[in-house]
């Protein structure tokens, strides 16, 4: 049985890695990132590159303001899906 997984991330350097994932053929469940935020001059709200990125492969894309939230955190787990958390920091570069 192939493993579900919910990937979280949010900065650019995340977006090869999820695309690697998703090009792999493994079953990506959801991805956490953050909300979009106003930028620039004009404020225009802008996704994150992750955001971006789940939209145009068509993955569910969540972006809660906080994971301290229990209703976001145990989403997976009422949807009785075992998940593999890949969470992504800076301090954990990949390439």
């Amino acid at each position: 049985m192939q493993k579900k997984i919910v990937f979280m991330g949010t900065p650019e350097f995340s977006v090869p890695i999820l695309k690697s994932i998703y090009e792999n053929s493994f079953s990506i469940e959801a991805v956490y990132t953050q909300p979009p935020q106003k930028s620039q001059r004009g404020q225009k709200v802008k996704k994150s590159p992750i955001n971006d990125l789940a939209d145009r492969l068509g993955i569910n894309c969540r972006t809660p303001a906080s994971l301290k939230n229990n209703k976001e955190d145990n989403s997976a787990a009422e949807n009785s899906v075992r998940s593999k958390v890949i969470n992504l920091c800076k301090k954990f570069p990949i390439y």
